[in-house]
């Protein structure tokens, strides 16, 4: 018998499929195991033993798969087919597939055997070394990541406070505790085990016992003081050899009749520090965060969807820690993305006022007066420092994608941003800036002509709930490859309000217009303006209007559009193109008069990309270009439905001059 006969025949055997059943079920009973295992107060070992008995159970399961549930229906065939063996073993008749089989089982029992030696000598064997002192019960030698907290030496000269040194290790020690941040040697346990030692040693031990048997990677000593009556407290945090300071934190201070506010205060301080260490862009901070404010601020970093409850926990952590840094600058980000400039400018002078003092706030801060400044290949130069410094932090890694495409218009540096975080086992459907990434990913692919890419991305994130947005690149790239982007709205699972059905049919049809032409783009136009009263949006019906040349109702929409915000500035550019192609000058000035009376701060450059496309209008190219250079110096961006995608410009797309815009901030 083949092997490959052997594998066919196990799989008519549902062997596999029974084994997939003990996979799972042993899967189950780890994760159940390992969930209730605190809660119950069970040994942390409790989930070791568990894996050990499922790993033993494994051949024992194949042998019993065999021995009763295959070998009978074996058996039974072989005699049905004449073919039985006159021999026949301890196992039953021993044909070729038994022989493969119980092969199979030889071999998984020694990979088994192999796991097992390591699982039990690396849980039960490993560090286990018998102390200096010959003790009975050997001390553990470990080089951990623990934690030791020394009591608080009380430099008061008064002795009824050494409670409040005590009080300070307790309290610190509680917080690294509830926060499971890591395990901690209290004062108490190095003063017992002083005990054990001196009690079989000549001499004292005291001072090194800490250091010689716990090992910890790092400790917190320090000490408190009067001064009239306040009580100030000092602390550091040193490596576990006490030879080398890793952080001395700002004295705390606070009446002498309630000291534990200076405890709450040095805690906070200490958590801060103890779980942002390990962070490649902690140096952004000046002093470490307090733990409630960095839990408070890491929950809104984890948010799948950047809104109003997640800017109040922004705001939360503000509250507990002005001092903190990074929730200004996620404030600060919101407001801006929010096309809230004004708001975002007035915080981004309360951060200059108050920080900037490291040179990486400084070049944050400059990042930002150049984005609302619309500089953008000075945005682009100071974040490029910020993603030298974290190129695998994710909110640096997605606003680079960003700025490289929207801002300087660069698709070719895209991949290589992209691909410095491992994507395969993120949760893009949750995860805002994941989602985010792809997204930019699928415009770059599309400025490269890489629409098979495009549809890769996109076709696996359109269908979940807030991303109906990968609908646009997706129907692009649809249209690039000559199939029909309305396949994509009878997709399973697809649920579309009327709104966001009345976006993308517009969409479509603007872009089917640069890529197609007007007979192809008609359709998707035709198919919005027959939805039922109600459901479209009314700027997305002027709009299939004006590109479906039916400018008399076009006119009359725009009319009813500026009625209710008569400062819309899209509004207006809108109707100055409609009095232009109706050969009414008069009306079309009157509207440029008003978009030019409307010029303000904050506006990137968007005027100036209004009048670019009533040039185009008109035919006016010299004019066309003077506007367009205008804009982009500007910083208006280049985002999905600007510059290339926008069918005004169709006639000028490979002019020398277009290419100039396109590539002015390289």
């Amino acid at each position: 018998m083949r092997f490959n006969a052997f594998l066919k025949e196990c799989q008519d055997k549902e062997v596999f499929k029974k084994l997939s059943i003990y996979a799972v079920f042993s899967w189950l009973a780890i994760q159940v195991i390992s969930t209730l295992q605190q809660p119950m107060g069970l040994s942390p070992r409790v989930v070791t033993y568990a894996l050990i008995l499922l790993l033993i159970g494994f051949p024992v399961y194949i042998f019993y798969i065999w021995k009763f549930q295959i070998a009978p229906i074996h058996k039974k065939h072989m005699a049905e087919a004449g073919s039985l063996p006159s021999k026949r073993g301890f196992f039953g008749s021993k044909t070729p597939f038994q022989r493969y089989y119980f092969l199979s089982i030889f071999i998984v029992s020694c990979l088994i055997t192999l796991v097992l030696f390591f699982v039990v000598r690396n849980n039960f064997f490993k560090n286990q070394v018998p102390n200096e002192a010959g003790l009975a019960g050997s001390i553990t030698l470990k080089n951990t990541d623990k934690i030791g907290v020394l009591k608080f030496e009380n430099n008061t000269g008064k002795d009824t406070l050494d409670i409040v040194g005590k009080m300070a290790a307790d309290w610190i020690t509680h917080g690294i505790t509830q926060k499971d941040i890591a395990q901690v040697i209290t004062p108490q346990v190095v003063e017992d085990y002083s005990n054990i030692i001196k009690s079989q040693l000549s001499g004292s031990k005291k001072n090194t016992v800490l250091q010689d048997y716990f090992k910890p990677a790092q400790i917190i000593i320090g000490n408190f003081f009067l001064n009239g009556n306040r009580l100030i407290f000092q602390s550091s945090i040193t490596d576990g050899k006490l030879d080398k300071t890793l952080i001395s934190l700002d004295p705390v201070e606070c009446d002498s009749n309630n000291p534990l506010d200076c405890i709450e205060e040095l805690k906070q301080r200490l958590l801060g520090f103890l779980i942002t260490a390990e962070e490649k862009d902690t140096d952004i901070e000046e002093t470490p965060p307090k733990y409630a404010a960095y839990e408070t601020f890491l929950e809104a970093k984890n948010a799948a969807v950047y809104d109003d409850s997640t800017l109040e926990l922004i705001e939360k952590a503000i509250e507990i820690d002005p001092k903190y840094f990074e929730p200004r600058l996620f404030q600060l980000t919101y407001y801006y993305d929010q096309l809230q400039y004004r708001k975002a400018d007035s915080i981004l002078k309360i951060i200059t006022k108050n920080f900037s003092s490291n040179p990486r706030q400084q070049n944050i801060v400059q990042m930002y007066s150049s984005l609302l400044e619309g500089n953008n290949r000075e945005v682009y130069r100071h974040l490029k420092r910020e993603y030298d410094l974290a190129p695998f932090e994710l909110n640096t890694n997605a606003t680079m994608l960003t700025v490289g495409l929207q801002y300087i218009n660069r698709p070719e540096i895209i991949d290589t941003v992209f691909q410095e975080i491992d994507m395969k086992d993120s949760d893009a459907e949750n995860c805002f800036y994941c989602s985010n990434r792809v997204y930019i990913k699928t415009y770059s692919d599309l400025a490269l002509k890489r629409f098979d890419s495009v549809i890769k991305y996109a076709s696996a994130l359109y269908r979940y709930n807030d991303q109906e947005y990968f609908l646009k690149p997706l129907a692009v790239a649809y249209l690039a490859k000559g199939k029909d982007p309305l396949e994509l709205l009878t997709a399973p699972g697809l649920r579309l309000s009327g709104e966001q059905k009345s976006d993308f049919l517009l969409y479509t049809g603007i872009q089917s217009l640069v890529i197609q032409g007007e007979a192809a783009s008609s359709v998707y136009f035709k198919q919005l303006l027959k939805m039922p009263e109600g459901e479209a949006a009314d700027f997305d019906i002027a709009r299939a209007y004006y590109y479906s040349k039916a400018y008399i109702k076009a006119l009359e929409q725009f009319e009813k559009l500026k009625e209710k915000d008569p400062e819309d500035l899209v509004v207006i550019g809108f109707l100055a193109n409609i009095h232009a192609l109706q050969d009414n000058p008069a009306a079309a000035k009157e509207e440029l008069e008003l978009l030019n009376s409307l010029r303000g701060e904050y506006q990137f450059g968007q005027i100036d990309y209004l009048f670019s496309r009533y040039y185009a209008v008109i035919g006016d190219k010299d004019q066309v270009f003077n506007y367009l250079k205008r804009a982009v110096a500007a910083g208006y961006l280049y985002t999905s439905s600007k510059y290339q995608y926008d069918p005004h410009f169709k006639p000028y797309l490979n002019t020398p001059e277009f290419k100039a815009i396109l590539t002015y901030w390289h």
